[in-house]
């Protein structure tokens, strides 16, 4: 399909390309990126045959993807930083159109517009694809990138996560389960009280590891994780949270209040230089590129200005996928 062609318009950004192939009420559809949401149908089974059917609303950035999800369609877009929209997908004869039901919402905060020093890239999430497998769960992958220059690559693959909506209405995502087949060895802390202080996990540490805290705010006006840690945790990737904010690293992730639970709780896989982050089950998630010195392995928890309680605190050690 070229623009000026099968019915699409000449004008089309010469750039689009993207395509992203969705289905509903048993018609097949393409859709693409710089294209102003440019919709063609397929003709016939075999996808040979496509005729331009109209333009939908809400298809912008990169690599866009829509799909149904729990009676919600959504729209999935590589914006800076990766958001959707959800609402619902009309379809008429001879023509297509989305109606979102409310503004644009956040998928991941990772990716920003300025690329981190000496980095090729900015860091992040990026560039989705997501499908359905066999048992029916809506699974979305992502391109991971902002990674150090003269590797001769710049990106990877994210972990699977399982999307679904929640109860406010917003997309909720959780790493696929079976990513537990890698866990290694665990070590687990219960109610530990901090107070004003650090306090290395004994036991805890690794390169490549998943966390799973649950934290109570208590009276600290700040508190959190401190991973690939100094032992005397001066140096870290801090996971920091303040006044309804949890700053990862540097990337503030805004929490609604409404409807959020008291106790925080902060999914985490650090797979050295990677790290994906899962906020109270999946409301938000945010993902880095992060590069700790070497010798840094210890894993700690901190309170600042008042006391917090370590509801629990389960890490594990990572295994390869190989």
């Amino acid at each position: 399909m070229e623009a000026g062609e099968h019915g699409i318009p000449a004008d089309v950004h010469g750039g689009w390309s993207d395509p992203y192939l969705f289905k509903g009420n048993g018609r097949t559809f393409v859709t693409f990126k710089s294209c102003n949401g440019l919709v063609c149908e397929a003709q016939n089974e075999t996808l040979t045959e496509w005729k331009y059917l109209g333009r939908m609303e809400n298809v912008t950035g990169e690599c866009p993807n829509v799909f149904e999800l729990q009676n919600r369609w959504v729209i999935l877009r590589s914006t800076h930083p990766l958001s959707y929209v959800t609402g619902d997908l009309v379809l008429k004869s001879g023509d297509i159109r989305f109606d979102a039901d409310g503004p644009a919402r956040v998928m991941d905060y990772g990716y920003g517009k300025k690329k981190p020093e000496g980095r090729v890239m900015p860091r992040g999430l990026y560039g989705t694809n997501s499908y359905k497998d066999p048992r029916g769960r809506t699974i979305l992958f992502g391109w991971i990138s902002g990674f150090k220059p003269d590797r001769g690559w710049n990106g990877c693959m994210s972990l699977p996560r399982i999307l679904s909506i929640g109860r406010s209405g917003r997309i909720v995502q959780t790493p696929a389960p079976e990513l537990k087949t890698l866990r290694g060895k665990h070590v687990r802390v219960n109610n530990l009280e901090i107070n004003n202080e650090f306090r290395r996990i004994d036991g805890a540490e690794g390169k490549q590891i998943e966390v799973l805290a649950a934290f109570d705010p208590g009276t600290a006006d700040a508190f959190g994780l401190k991973l690939r840690s100094s032992t005397d945790g001066e140096r870290a990737i801090t996971l920091r949270y303040a006044d309804g904010t949890l700053n990862v690293a540097g990337t503030d992730v805004p929490l609604d209040p409404v409807g959020e639970p008291k106790t925080l709780t902060l999914h985490v896989f650090l797979d050295r230089s990677v790290m994906e982050v899962f906020v109270n089950e999946g409301r938000a998630a945010v993902t880095r590129v992060e590069y700790p010195a070497e010798e840094d392995c210890a894993v700690g928890v901190f309170a600042a200005n008042g006391q917090s309680t370590v509801e629990s605190l389960d890490l594990w050690q990572m295994k390869s996928i190989w």
